[in-house]
């Protein structure tokens, strides 16, 4: 009966080959799949014939063993039908069970250890022999199951935590725990935080440094904002109690972090990455963002008041305001506020701004010279050092674009990019521009000569793109081998045979309303009901126009539950989207409509859904990783982005004018569409945050991103 079972097994593995025979499919190697093959069907043959020809052993060892193979095989078959959610899985493991599987019978019968069987085997095979129900029955099986319990936190690092918290006792307990505690600072402070838990009393006896840091800092009601010290403090470079005393002094406290980042600079260049490195820079992102919130937010009030945040910080916490703040800095926040207040601070300590950049060691230098770029203020920032020095920063913004082999790690060179939209046609930089052309040449030909692939691509595409934006007789898009880069085809929005073009519009609630008011103020552009058709439900809205070429608008409606305890916001999202996957209509043109910090969720949403979108407008998108991320899930989407939050002022005149050029069976032509925009916008602070909007075809890092995809076939 059992081998029957086996025989079973082995056929439901089984698909059939070109020529009629079995062949276990388990990777696009057909080499790999004829060894799988000749393990689990061939070579188990054989081991069945032994057994059952085995005259020493009695009937009941026959169907034992028979049990275990097959359980083996059973294993075998779960964990190929599950291998992409299991990262553990290698078809390798046909080989390791097979194999292993006299060895574990010849321990059985000699009374000899498994946990010598299971030593060499890789966690999955362990996993596979130590479960089988036989096992517990043979010598040694209390030694494998330790093995098993090892080497799972030896792969699973990330889930230390959850293993040790079921084996407690196990011998090798505490240097596991010194292991999550370098691994994951954040899930070791929430156990040292559960008194009930069962590894509270390890933790809270640990001799290890690191650990026992940590374990002081859950105790404290100030824990969580010292953990991004956590490096410095278990190292004894600061005490608690300073960082304490200056806990409520956003300015002293900014300084730290910045002092700490300078500090942690250093120590990277010599591949000596601190502890909680991606903590720590979370938490200063996070209060940068915080101070640029503030300034923002204060936009029509006398900067006297506007820029008192930033009245205490020195010119190094300004520099790191604006590289991180990148994303979100209005333009007169930076204009006015930050940039001022560094030129006017670095003046008055007599240093030049080169002794800045040195200073803070070139840390995400390109991002500065890319916003000081992109807001004219680039010019004043070179003009405070020597010409030499200047020439050599300006020399270092374009070398080293190759630095990481990996053929995908391209943000220096996205920023890069993007600096000379406000470079190349500004008269005051006329011989940085020059400088920056003949550079990319240099190195377009220096790595070309090298055999380097990912060099001379990226050099040389930079050289396409810079001398196109300056002369826009150009067609790049034929030079890249990219689709138009400055139209999107009126058939590329129709979604289906119906003629039909289908728009998404993603929403959020918000605590401060602001994503109420703006889906209200949507909702005003189709009172018209000679031209539109509204429906909507308790989650989300469908307009249909009702002249010229047909639109068919889904919107969700911006909820927000003031108790926090649901999202009803996700809910319609997920509702509408599931509506409208179930009835076949996939988006050509998706819009976000919410804070920058909502992107994410849109993303997600985009990549789950709405794959089929050409025209993706995003705003607060103008970062590298969101454009990459959009560039990944639709390879050929023309994005409208924004340098800083989008807004209901410009969102709402542009859907007018798309809709209306749509709705005619144009084609949307950027430099012909992006004026009648302007234009829609109109004057006074709607017109001042358009300015902040990129059309496709300026936005010089995305059509970087698409080029060198195309390029390097990524």
């Amino acid at each position: 009966m059992w081998s029957r079972k086996i025989d079973d097994a082995q056929q439901a593995l089984c698909k059939k080959d070109s020529a009629g025979k079995c062949l276990v499919r388990v990777s696009n190697n057909n080499e790999v799949n004829l060894v799988v093959t000749s393990y689990l069907v061939h070579y188990t043959d054989g081991l069945q014939t032994r057994l059952l020809g085995d005259k020493t052993l009695s009937n009941n060892d026959k169907s034992k063993y028979l049990r275990i193979l097959l359980g083996y095989l059973n294993e075998f078959s779960f964990y190929a039908r599950n291998g992409r959610r299991n990262p553990d899985f290698s078809p390798a493991l046909a080989q390791d069970l097979i194999t292993v599987f006299e060895q574990v019978v010849k321990a059985d019968r000699e009374k000899t250890s498994l946990a010598a069987v299971t030593e060499p085997l890789s966690y999955l095979a362990t996993r596979v022999v130590v479960e089988n129900e036989f096992s517990k029955g043979i010598t040694g099986y209390t030694e494998a199951k330790r093995q098993l319990v090892l080497k799972d936190c030896d792969v699973h690092h990330g889930k230390i935590l959850e293993i040790l918290s079921n084996y407690p006792s196990m011998d090798f307990a505490d240097s596991m725990l010194v292991v999550a505690a370098y691994h994951d600072q954040d899930k070791l402070y929430n156990y040292c935080q559960n008194t009930r838990g069962v590894l509270f009393p390890k933790l809270k006896n640990h001799t290890n440094g690191l650990v026992n840091t940590l374990f002081r800092m859950a105790q404290m009601e100030s824990g969580r904002s010292l953990t991004p010290f956590l490096d410095l403090i278990s190292r004894g470079g600061i005490t608690i109690d300073s960082i304490n005393r200056i806990q409520n002094d956003d300015a002293r406290y900014f300084k730290l972090l910045t002092d700490t980042r300078i500090l942690y600079a250093a120590r990277i260049a010599n591949l000596d990455t601190p502890i909680a490195y991606n903590n720590f820079n979370f938490k200063l992102k996070e209060k940068a963002l915080a101070i640029v919130k503030k300034i923002n937010d204060a936009h029509d009030k006398p900067d006297a008041i506007r820029f008192q945040p930033i009245n205490p910080l020195g010119p190094q916490e300004l520099y790191y305001i604006a590289v991180l703040g990148i994303d979100e800095l209005y333009t007169s926040s930076f204009t006015r506020g930050v940039f001022q207040q560094l030129m006017d601070k670095q003046q008055r300590l007599g240093k030049q701004t080169d002794q800045l950049l040195a200073s803070v060691r070139f840390d995400y230098f390109r991002k500065f010279i890319k916003i000081s770029a992109g807001y004219n203020k680039l010019s004043s920032f070179l003009k405070m050092m020597p010409d030499s020095n200047a020439r050599r920063t300006m020399n270092a913004f374009i070398s080293g674009l190759v630095s990481n082999d990996h053929i995908e790690d391209i943000e220096d060179a996205v920023d890069v990019a993007d600096a000379f939209a406000g470079i190349g046609t500004n008269p005051d930089l006329k011989l940085v521009a020059e400088q920056i052309l003949q550079k990319v040449k240099d190195y377009f030909q220096k790595y070309q000569s090298a055999g380097s692939e990912k060099g001379s691509a990226i050099y040389r595409l930079l050289d396409l793109i810079f001398n196109s934006y300056r002369d826009t007789g150009i067609d790049l898009s034929a030079k890249l081998g990219i689709p138009p880069i400055t139209r999107v085809d009126y058939k590329q929005l129709v979604a289906d045979s119906t003629g039909r073009t289908i728009v998404k519009l993603y929403f959020y609630g918000d605590e401060d309303r602001d994503g109420q008011i703006s889906y209200d103020n949507f909702k005003r552009l189709f009172t018209d009901k000679t031209q539109w058709k509204t429906e909507e439900n308790p989650f989300y809205i469908s307009i249909k126009s009702l002249k010229g070429k047909p639109i068919w608008i889904f919107a969700n409606k911006a909820l927000y539950d003031p108790t926090k305890q649901s999202d009803p916001d996700d809910t319609a999202k997920q509702k509408m989207s599931l509506f409208m996957e179930k009835t076949g209509l996939k988006p050509t043109f998706v819009m976000h409509r919410g804070h920058s910090y909502h992107v994410p969720t849109t993303l997600k949403f985009i990549n789950d859904f709405d794959t089929s979108a050409k025209l993706i407008v995003l705003g607060s998108c103008g970062g590298y990783q969101n454009l990459d991320n959009v560039l990944r899930i639709c390879p050929d989407a023309h994005i409208v982005s924004s340098k800083q939050t989008g807004t209901f002022t410009v969102n709402d005149p542009m859907l007018r004018v798309l809709f209306s050029e749509i709705g005619l069976g144009k084609n949307i032509v950027w430099p012909d569409v992006w004026p009648k925009i302007r234009n829609a916008v109109g004057g006074g602070k709607p017109g001042e945050m358009f300015q902040e909007y990129i059309p496709p075809h300026q936005n010089l890092g995305m059509i970087f991103i698409k080029a060198y995809k195309k390029q390097m076939n990524i």
